[in-house]
């Protein structure tokens, strides 16, 4: 069932960000951000969010230097804008060193993160989002949207 709402709401998202649309919109990055932020929510109520932790753990002690850096800088992009209270709590900054993340990571429950999946501006999920497709342009929407599913399961799965 779980499964069937996520294909429904990464359909609604290729139909209204399709390649018909002339122009990107407030109201298409609002759709992108809300279907999103709805799949991203799923996901952690379906997940072992401890089995993630330990997982998320063992992948960022495992990254060398400039590893780091390149998934830290995606990740920073994507989680810039939130809020000020939430940026302060889990120390987020373009510099921040493995051993802070993996002490966020640590302290981390669904509520959380839920909470910082909520805080998500939907600009950001926009622009992932658009990301995704440019890599993939000569694919067909379907593909596009496998592709952004993918990609959104690592950035979740992978900080």
């Amino acid at each position: 069932m779980r499964i069937l709402v996520c294909l429904v709401l990464i359909f609604m998202v290729t139909f209204f960000t399709g390649a018909y649309a002339q122009e990107r919109t407030g109201l298409d990055e609002k759709i992108v951000g809300m279907a999103f932020r709805t799949v991203m929510r799923v996901f952690v109520m379906a997940s072992d969010v401890e089995q993630l932790k330990k997982n998320n753990i063992i992948k960022v002690n495992a990254m060398d230097a400039e590893e780091f850096a390149a998934k830290r800088a995606r990740v920073y992009d994507l989680v810039k804008d939130l809020p000020e209270n939430i940026k302060k709590e889990y120390v987020i900054s373009p510099d921040i060193v493995k051993a802070q993340v993996v002490k966020d990571i640590e302290k981390l429950d669904k509520n959380q993160i839920y909470r910082i999946i909520d805080g998500l501006s939907d600009k950001s999920l926009a622009r992932m989002f658009k990301r995704a497709r440019g890599r993939k342009a000569e694919k067909s929407h379907e593909a596009d949207v496998n592709s952004f599913w993918e990609h959104l399961t690592e950035r979740i799965s992978n900080p």
